[in-house]
């Protein structure tokens, strides 16, 4: 009877043989089996590939291909949808012992992973700027602003947008301190912005649901200099507002 955990495991594991009775084009399966086996495991790592751009480039395509291999046999897809395919990528990089000494390597995946989510994530219809435009200036203050599905923001001990940007654009880092990301997408290709920590904070405070007088107080207390009137420029130039909650809880979405 045919098993398809043996089958599974056999395909990803070399050191097995093939299924006991595993018939190929009407004979044994013998070295045609190992043949499959390894298209199997270099097509799945040629997706990591095409999912992980920047990581491939910074590893260099021999180096990523061997590691792909790795991880290809240690985490298998669960689902034939690959375009979610890597997402233990991070946590596997802060294990891999060769790639330890790069330790931005794991935050470089997780903002990969961040883009291939945004691009994906739900289509929402985006607020005008003439409803902000309506409002007093206290009804702003106390109003809540919901976000795009697409927005998504990570913080990071590395430069992460540098080392992304400058290895898609072919360009020289031009700093190493910490940075944070924000992440959005205006029409269908997500953006990746360099983020101050005011933004992050702000960002962050808006999707505990805050009004916007209580984020930009949280945001101006780690960062005096922020301006609520150019982060909300931004989200809305971005199609990033999608709705707004005015403080009687009446909902207006644009």
């Amino acid at each position: 009877m045919f098993n398809p955990g043996e089958f599974v495991n056999a395909l990803l594991d070399p050191n097995q043989k093939p299924p006991d009775n595993l018939i190929i084009r009407g004979q044994p399966a013998g070295r045609r089996f190992a043949v499959y086996r390894n298209n199997v495991v270099a097509g799945l790592s040629e997706v990591l590939a095409t999912g992980f751009p920047v990581l491939a480039k910074l590893l260099g395509n021999e180096f990523f291909a061997a590691m792909a291999t790795i991880y290809v046999r240690q985490h298998p897809p669960h689902s034939p949808i690959l375009t979610h395919f890597g997402l233990l990528m991070p946590e596997f990089l802060t294990s891999f012992p060769p790639v330890q000494k790069y330790p931005y390597l794991p935050d470089v995946a997780r903002l990969e992973l961040a883009l291939r989510r945004s691009c994906h994530a739900a289509d929402s219809k985006p607020m005008g700027s003439d409803i902000l435009a309506a409002m007093s200036e206290h009804e702003i203050e106390n109003a809540r602003i919901e976000l795009a599905p697409a927005v998504i923001q990570l913080r990071s001990a590395y430069p992460i947008h540098n080392i992304y940007m400058a290895n898609m654009q072919n360009r020289e880092l031009v700093h190493t301190s910490s940075e944070d990301v924000l992440i959005l997408r205006r029409q269908f290709d997500p953006e990746p912005l360099r983020h101050d920590s005011g933004g992050f904070c702000f960002i962050d405070s808006i999707e505990r649901n805050l009004s916007l007088a209580a984020a930009t107080a949280a945001a101006r207390a780690v960062e005096p200099q922020f301006d609520l009137t150019k982060m909300l420029s931004l989200l809305l130039s971005h199609n990033a507002i999608v709705g707004l909650h005015r403080s009687n809880t009446a909902h207006d979405d644009g």
